[in-house]
């Protein structure tokens, strides 16, 4: 690394080279971003194989149920509810509203932008939701009971992990 990238990194320790390589090793391994985000990826697609004869993806499907659930509401509301930050679900809306399939609504002190279900959005969901079932069943039995019950426990904690962790900059041990 050159003397110029050493003084714009942020991060005051810069590893060796020949400590980094290794370390990729490990990331691959063991990092629990990438390995979360990698089965993420891989069950959304079996998600969205078994959605396509609704002609919806998984993500669209789950902001709109997160949008039939909690109602007219603002978009800062969702966003909480799906644990996405406000630019990255407005992005994600907008082919949502292209579809006809939400409504932008005036919040009652008409400050915010709220969103709720067109009648087309409220039918595609009704025909999405048995599909979903359907990949939803596939994937219980394939985990078993038990271990889909423990692997909820899991995700719970480390989504409440997370967010406390976003709030105070670093992760509780106690976590």
């Amino acid at each position: 690394m050159s003397d110029s990238d050493k003084k714009h990194s942020r991060n005051p320790r810069v590893l060796p080279h020949a400590e980094l390589e290794p370390l990729t090793y490990r990331i691959a391994a063991e990092c629990v971003c990438l390995n979360l985000r990698k089965a993420s990826r891989l069950i959304t697609q079996y998600y969205d194989q078994i959605l396509e004869p609704a002609g919806i993806r998984c993500t669209q499907l789950t902001i709109l149920a997160a949008i039939s659930r909690i109602g007219n509401r603002s978009l800062t509301d969702l966003a909480q509810s799906l644990a996405m930050d406000r630019t990255t679900l407005t992005r994600n809306l907008k082919p949502l509203e292209k579809h006809g399939w939400v409504i932008r609504a005036d919040s009652p002190n008409h400050r915010m932008r709220n969103y709720e279900l067109s009648s087309s959005g409220e039918q595609v969901l009704k025909e999405a939701v048995p599909l979903w079932q359907e990949a939803q069943d596939s994937i219980e039995k394939m985990l078993g009971d038990s271990r889909r019950k423990r692997l909820f426990q899991h995700l719970l904690r480390v989504t409440a992990a997370g967010r406390r962790a976003i709030k105070k900059g670093e992760l509780d041990p106690e976590d």
